[in-house]
């Protein structure tokens, strides 16, 4: 325990660690002078100082202010955008089934638009069947069209074998326009009464034509489609090279190619596969097994299951019988 402190001691400690009132009063009368003792142009200069500050800090509020209010703005976007997303996934979510209904009808709608296109084209074709398109007929042809073609068919294409019935129902160019002269004739569509009649036209056209009428050559071909007219044009390259080639061949309804060689039919539904074969055939290869190559295959295969048989069995009574036979010969 220490001694208390007597009013004299602390009067000590005031004077000594404390300030007292008076002493700031004579501080702050100090600097008052001090400051009224400085230059003018350390003045001028302090009160610049102090001006641009305050308009920096002027120009900083606003530009603060602004801030403000575009991130307020901001503010106000996104929560709008947030809204909109709200709705767009609402709504996406009611579209959905619909969506996925709309998918299976319009799948259906494709189908049946095959289908019908398939049947249309069938019927098409169905109803040019006892069509021909005859080609290189001269424009000047006079008279009437069905008379010329009637009387033509049976005196240059088929004096024999027609029917008594014979005639041509309509006869028309295509197309209507004629055109200009020293372009190609148009072709001229024919429609045969009966089929047979016209059977028999397309047959002796294939084996004696070309014909010819006044210095034009004409030929006859069936009144196909137009999709099974551009099938069958693709193949016109490689049947130019099978005839190079000596190659038998025959273009079948509506485009499927026939090849005969040696006595064997390959038939090929693209030019490529036509192509292909023939690249091999020219190798000196053969392009595809025929049916005899495979019925001989499978011959041996049931050769070798025969002989496997016996080998696992052993030999039969008949064979046992035979060998017994020639072992009693041997010995005499």
């Amino acid at each position: 325990m220490g001694k208390p402190k007597t009013q004299k001691d602390m009067e000590v400690t005031t004077d000594k660690g404390a300030t007292c009132p008076q002493d700031i009063t004579t501080n702050n009368q100090e600097r008052g002078r001090a400051e009224s003792q400085l230059p003018e142009s350390l003045q001028l200069h302090l009160d610049k100082v102090l001006a641009a500050i305050t308009a920096s800090r002027e120009v900083l509020e606003q530009k603060i202010q602004a801030v403000v209010i575009d991130v307020n703005l901001l503010r106000a976007d996104q929560s709008k955008l947030a809204d909109k997303v709200k709705d767009t996934e609402t709504s996406l979510k009611e579209i959905q089934p619909v969506v996925a209904h709309n998918d299976s009808l319009t799948k259906g709608l494709v189908n049946k638009v095959e289908i019908l296109e398939r049947k249309m084209e069938d019927l098409e074709g169905r109803s040019r069947r006892s069509n021909i398109r005859v080609i290189g007929i001269p424009e000047g042809v006079r008279g009437d069209m069905m008379d010329y073609l009637e009387e033509w068919l049976q005196t240059e294409v088929a004096p024999e074998g027609l029917s008594r019935f014979f005639a041509i129902e309509r006869a028309h160019r295509v197309p209507a326009r004629r055109p200009p002269p020293g372009q190609p004739p148009r072709v001229v569509i024919a429609k045969i009464l009966h089929f047979r009649d016209r059977d028999l036209i397309l047959r002796m056209a294939r084996k004696h034509g070309p014909y010819t009428i006044e210095n034009s050559k004409v030929s006859i071909f069936p009144d196909y489609t137009l999709s099974v007219q551009k099938q069958q044009a693709s193949f016109l390259a490689v049947k130019r090279e099978l005839r190079n080639a000596g190659i038998q061949y025959a273009l079948l309804f509506p485009a499927r190619l026939r090849l005969m060689l040696d006595g064997e039919s390959h038939f090929y539904s693209s030019p490529q596969e036509a192509w292909d074969w023939l690249e091999v055939h020219r190798a000196g290869e053969d392009a595809r097994p025929s049916q005899n190559d495979g019925i001989r295959g499978t011959q041996l295969k049931k050769l070798k299951r025969r002989r496997t048989t016996r080998m696992i069995r052993g030999p039969s009574r008949s064979q046992t019988a035979k060998t017994d036979k020639r072992r009693s010969r041997q010995q005499k």
